[in-house]
């Protein structure tokens, strides 16, 4: 992390956009990608680092991190030369907010999936990183009843999973996305998560939606 925040603070905004100016990931161009990273490097510049950034906006007492995610957004969108809207969704507005809550994960928790790094979040705040292969698998398992990929459906799910680990609920992240992908396998019975039970939901905090 120390080796990527020095290659960032020693590059201008021209450097980052030459070096990425061929590349394109899926539906994302080089310079937008330019352009988050030379947000990268300004609020690193203004906190220290990334982990510092987010806990300046974070309520710990709040039952998610999502003031800390909406804070860090807030940061990195104002700090970016180009519009990150679609890498860097605003929970406020009701996203699923997918990619920055799957980056909390990797960083926050640490265990043989993900590497972790940061230490002053606490992994049962997280909130489940929620696609449509999430929200299917929610479904037939009854965990929510809502058919849309968003917000309200994360935290639908989160709730869920930390009825059965309140200190890590993410931990159960990797083996129901899994699934997901793949798809029902030869001899399963794609209905099989239809008959569980529900869990009961821990309550959100004051505020939250």
């Amino acid at each position: 992390m120390e080796g990527l925040a020095d290659a960032l603070a020693a590059r201008t905004d021209h450097d980052l956009d030459d070096a990425f100016a061929d590349l394109r990931y899926r539906v994302t161009p080089g310079r937008t990608i330019a352009g988050l990273l030379a947000a990268v490097r300004r609020v690193q510049a203004a906190h220290g680092d990334l982990e510092s950034a987010f806990v300046a906006h974070d309520d710990p007492a709040a039952t998610t991190v999502l003031s800390g995610l909406a804070g860090l957004v807030d940061e990195l969108q104002s700090a970016s030369p180009v519009p990150l809207d679609h890498l860097l969704p605003d929970p406020r507005r009701g996203s699923a907010c997918k990619r920055p809550c799957l980056m909390l994960r990797w960083l926050v928790r640490r265990d043989e999936i993900d590497p972790g790094g940061w230490s002053r979040v606490d992994p049962a705040r997280l909130v489940m990183p929620v696609d449509t292969h999430v929200q299917q698998a929610a479904r037939r398992r009854r965990w929510t009843r809502r058919r849309t990929v968003g917000l309200a459906t994360a935290l639908d799910v989160t709730a869920l999973l930390a009825v059965l680990a309140p200190e890590d609920p993410l931990r159960w992240d990797f083996a129901i996305t899994r699934p997901g992908i793949r798809g029902p396998q030869p001899g399963s019975d794609a209905r099989d998560g239809d008959a569980e039970p529900r869990p009961r939901a821990r309550g959100r905090g004051p505020g939250e939606p």
